[in-house]
């Protein structure tokens, strides 16, 4: 196996494991796998938020349903991204705030990106307060 491969892995021990049951599984078709299995939602919180509220467009949003067509747009298969998505909104208002308020200038030319958004994106479905969105940007910094 390729160290400099095995290094670009996000979880180097689990990837290791995976490719030696990847080679048990060659050598015998019958072999048992006993590899942990982790489930990633896509947002799993909006999208139990979707589905309660029969929302097709947030949705599709956050992948329960195929894309939806809107406003003329291609239809698109990709895995949508709903922290890509809320950038740019959540920027605008939070330069819009500096604009409009002299004493927080300083918020008129700040962005953030998704990895800074997404943790304060996926809580708000929770009922994070707004003490605990600061917390949870002030750790990113």
């Amino acid at each position: 196996m390729d160290p400099d491969f095995i290094k670009k892995a996000e979880s180097k021990l689990l990837f290791v494991a995976f490719s030696l049951c990847l080679k048990e599984l060659h050598l015998n078709s019958n072999a048992i796998v006993k590899l942990p299995v982790f489930l990633d939602a896509t947002c799993s919180g909006i999208q139990h938020l979707a589905a309660l509220l029969r929302d097709f467009e947030l949705a599709s949003r956050v992948n329960i349903t195929p894309p939806l067509l809107l406003e003329g747009r291609e239809v698109d298969n990709k895995v949508q991204d709903i922290y890509k998505d809320m950038i740019e909104p959540i920027n605008n208002a939070i330069n819009k705030f500096g604009q409009e308020n002299l004493d927080h200038n300083q918020l008129s030319d700040l962005k953030f990106n998704r990895s800074i958004l997404k943790t304060s994106i996926m809580t708000q479905v929770y009922n994070v307060s707004p003490v605990g969105i600061k917390e949870q940007l002030k750790s990113s910094f």
